[in-house]
């Protein structure tokens, strides 16, 4: 596989229309799907490098081959509607191959991260927790910290709560774990953990269509490889089940979209701030769904043509080659900053307000490359190349795959198998989604940290989790330290 990507990328060296554009886009989405089926099956063992490869390829290529395949199907050219020129695209599109085909190459020599050890089993200790995680989660929309599109942010200081964030974050974790669930337990406990799957699918929709996408992936891949279930499929039931996903996948861009065009037309400001009313957009959500379906239906369509593009900002910041000169570390050193908590800026007696104004990758880099600010899809790759070009595009992902894996070591030095598992579920949720900037990474690294924090102080709490778990508690500081350190 390694090889058909870079033949790939030196195609499209000398071929830059929009067909090698689609054809390059088509074998990197086969080759990420091709990925993660292998890994689910297990037929791979689980590396970062090999997870985030597949991601950014199925990510780049298929929101390409879907815009591409949309407009063509309309007797437009898609290179020309979108109007960023082909050798730019084509050229973004080598950055991408050439960065998963590094990773795919560095995974050579990264050990495996998931054993037998992490299989999974669900009691009613587990359970409670998924519970008060779902409640916590519902009790940040019932406050008013969580609603459309997410967490909410306050207008004028681009900050939004810790209690939020973690709100935003639990239902994401609590799907495969209820996947988990599911397929272990029998009888009534199977229906309280489908009952968990649902409700934390439905609290996730409102946050937006990858929102429910990227655990609805994580959740399938944690059933697989997590849980000890084998599943025995014929080829006709896989088909079934692929073709009932995309289906689940459809309806949920559709009911996501009409509830933003109903936010909309309620007249709540859901943009910077995503300070959306959901009570206030319900009603217009339900008259749209019962008497303008093929209005919506039509808006639904033209979104999806356009929004799954998202390898433009890419190969705008790119160029075609001709990049203005990086910004050496700038966008890192931005993201870490903006990471830091605001108690940590106060007591030092700093002030936030700059950090704030700039906001977003693109605040701090779109001048810097002659580009307009604007909202736009970033992800390691646009902060690779904001930061060192070409040089950065590689590195970057592989410097985050080796933070990733240092924190999981971390994890599992100090905390039992079932915060393992948490920490496991939480990396592979953020390298899965492909429209991260650095700043959501260290975002994300940082509520990492944390929940490793607050998880090693719950193994203290008697019967928290049960005594028999590979635990400081269980088996002693040091014994536990030498044993995860020796698996």
């Amino acid at each position: 596989m390694i090889n058909l990507l870079l033949v790939t990328a030196f195609l499209l060296l000398g071929f830059h229309g929009s067909m090698a554009v689609f054809l390059a886009s088509a074998v990197a989405t086969a080759c990420g799907a091709e990925i993660f089926y292998l890994l689910a099956a297990g037929r791979y063992q689980t590396r970062l490098t090999w997870f985030l490869a597949g991601s950014l390829l199925l990510g780049y290529g298929s929101g390409t081959v879907n815009t591409m395949l949309s407009f063509a199907l309309s007797g437009y050219d898609g290179l020309l509607v979108v109007g960023i020129p082909k050798n730019y695209v084509a050229y973004a599109v080598q950055l991408v191959l050439l960065a998963s085909a590094a990773l795919l190459a560095a995974g050579h020599f990264e050990p495996p991260f998931i054993c037998p050890r992490h299989l999974v089993r669900m009691s009613w200790k587990q359970e409670r927790f998924l519970w008060i995680a779902v409640a916590f989660s519902a009790l940040a929309y019932w406050h008013g910290d969580l609603s459309f599109e997410g967490s909410i942010v306050e207008a004028g200081t681009y900050r939004n709560s810790i209690f939020a964030s973690l709100a935003a974050g639990m239902p994401g974790i609590c799907l495969p774990l209820s996947a988990i669930g599911i397929v272990q337990a029998r009888g009534r406990q199977r229906i309280r953990f489908i009952l968990l799957g649902l409700l934390a699918a439905l609290m996730l929709f409102p946050m937006g269509r990858r929102a429910v996408f990227y655990p609805l992936a994580i959740a399938i891949f944690a059933a697989l490889r997590l849980s000890g279930w084998q599943p025995r499929f014929s080829a006709a039931r896989k088909g079934m089940i692929a073709v009932s996903l995309l289906a689940v996948m459809g309806l949920s861009s559709f009911f996501f979209l009409s509830l933003r065009t109903s936010v909309n037309q309620s007249g709540s400001n859901h943009g910077v701030y995503r300070n959306g009313s959901l009570l206030a957009a319900a009603p217009i959500l339900i008259e749209n769904l019962l008497t303008n379906q093929s209005a919506m239906a039509s808006q639904v369509g033209e979104n999806m043509q356009s929004r799954t593009f998202i390898i433009g900002y890419l190969a705008l910041l790119a160029r075609g080659g001709d990049t203005p000169s990086p910004m050496m570390g700038s966008d890192a050193a931005f993201s870490v900053k903006i990471a830091i908590p605001d108690m940590v800026y106060s007591f030092f007696g700093i002030d936030k307000t700059p950090l704030r104004q700039i906001n977003t990758e693109e605040g701090l880099a779109n001048e810097h490359f002659g580009l307009p600010v604007y909202d736009d899809a970033n992800s390691i790759l646009t902060g690779g190349l904001i930061d060192f070009g070409l040089a950065g595009v590689i590195a970057y992902p592989l410097l985050l795959c080796l933070l990733f894996r240092g924190l999981l070591y971390v994890t599992k030095t100090l905390i039992n198998i079932e915060g393992e598992i948490f920490a496991i579920l939480f990396v592979l949720s953020a390298l899965l989604q492909t429209e991260y900037e650095l700043s959501a990474y260290v975002a994300g690294i940082r509520g990492l940290i944390l929940m490793i924090f607050i998880w090693t102080l719950l193994y203290w709490l008697p019967d928290f989790f049960d005594s028999s778990c590979n635990s400081p508690r269980a088996a002693g500081w040091k014994g536990n330290w030498r044993a995860s350190a020796a698996s």
